[in-house]
């Protein structure tokens, strides 16, 4: 069932308006409260805990479609203004204290392991960390084998190579990028030509597309 869904602690009377694609799972959830609803609704919790499930009365407020589903749970913690529900609320002190003592316990059930990895998503790879002499020779090696490569462009039609794609863009009059937008497949020809992806060392690259007169275009423009 879709929809939006009241619980209602039936010893203070405090409620707890929530929206979900699935009321009957959702409210299995609440009835063995994990984490997440800890960090969302720490009162709640704490209250459920106190007092027992039994203590609590669950019904279904409105179903609607699931794009409905945040403004028909707004408009319902609007209406009723439900006590548990503290998102975009200002907290008082008392209750800033219950989430800070609720995420330290969370926080303390946590292996070594898992805290490393949360540590590690959070601020990202180490910086200014020791590097081996063999990752650096390494590094080294893999830098100096791209040094020796070159990016070339050859236009079929004419059989002419050019050193880059800047120098093949200046000659058949159109922007860099219309010609990597060919050759990754995004169009099929630039200013009427098919061009292709060569690569070649330095040393045969050199001269190459050098001395030549500009070719002129024919056919479509599909050019920046």
């Amino acid at each position: 069932m879709i929809g939006v869904y009241l619980v209602t602690n039936t010893i203070n009377g405090n409620k707890y308006v929530g929206q979900s694609t699935n009321i009957e799972r959702r409210i299995m959830e609440h009835k063995t409260p994990n984490a997440s609803l800890a960090s969302k609704s720490p009162l709640f919790v704490s209250d459920l805990q106190k007092y027992g499930v039994a203590c609590f009365k669950f019904e279904v407020l409105q179903e609607c479609k699931k794009h409905e589903l945040k403004a028909a749970e707004k408009m319902w913690i609007d209406c009723i203004q439900p006590e548990y529900n503290t998102i975009g609320k200002r907290l008082s002190c008392a209750v800033r204290a219950k989430i800070s003592a609720t995420n330290k316990q969370h926080w303390s059930e946590l292996s070594q392991d898992k805290k490393d990895e949360i540590i590690s998503r959070l601020t990202g790879p180490r910086k200014g960390h020791p590097v081996s002499e063999e990752t650096r020779r390494k590094l080294r090696e893999h830098n100096l084998g791209k040094k020796k490569r070159k990016y070339s462009v050859r236009i079929i039609e004419t059989g002419e190579i050019f050193n880059d794609l800047s120098e093949c863009a200046a000659v058949i009059g159109c922007c860099d990028a219309s010609i990597i937008n060919q050759l990754s497949g995004r169009t099929k020809t630039t200013k009427g030509y098919h061009l292709e992806r060569v690569e070649t060392s330095r040393d045969e690259c050199s001269g190459v597309g050098q001395g030549r007169e500009l070719v002129e275009v024919r056919g479509n423009s599909e050019s920046c």
